[in-house]
């Protein structure tokens, strides 16, 4: 126990990411767990494929979406470690103006559709 409490107080920020990061995974993995039975018991067994199926075409398109976030990330967490603040405010605007332009496109997109 020693051993943790010293961990801890040494590595704050990582412990506090990795407990944030499990709670967050085991909580999905209990919606996951729980969604389906209540949907059966909501909208009744007739219905649940037909909603399921409306429910997977988004998650299905989800390969088109282009992850900026994480490697603009990393690129700011790389920069801000060599105290290049203007570097992170360069990398940070041009990620808002990324995911503005493809969330656009992805929103004419479904109007298309």
């Amino acid at each position: 126990m020693n051993f943790i409490n010293r961990y801890k107080s040494l590595n704050n920020k990582l412990f506090d990411n990795s407990i944030a990061f499990f709670s967050t995974f085991f909580i999905q993995f209990a919606i996951q767990i729980i969604y389906p039975p209540l949907m059966i018991m909501i909208w009744g067994a007739n219905n649940f494929g037909i909603i399921l199926f409306f429910i997977a075409v988004p998650t299905s398109l989800s390969f088109l979406i282009i992850n900026f976030t994480t490697p603009a990330r990393q690129d700011m967490a790389k920069a801000h470690l060599k105290k290049d603040y203007d570097g992170v405010n360069k990398i940070y605007t041009n990620t808002v103006i990324l995911l503005s332009i493809s969330y656009l496109v992805y929103f004419l997109a479904s109007l298309f559709f």
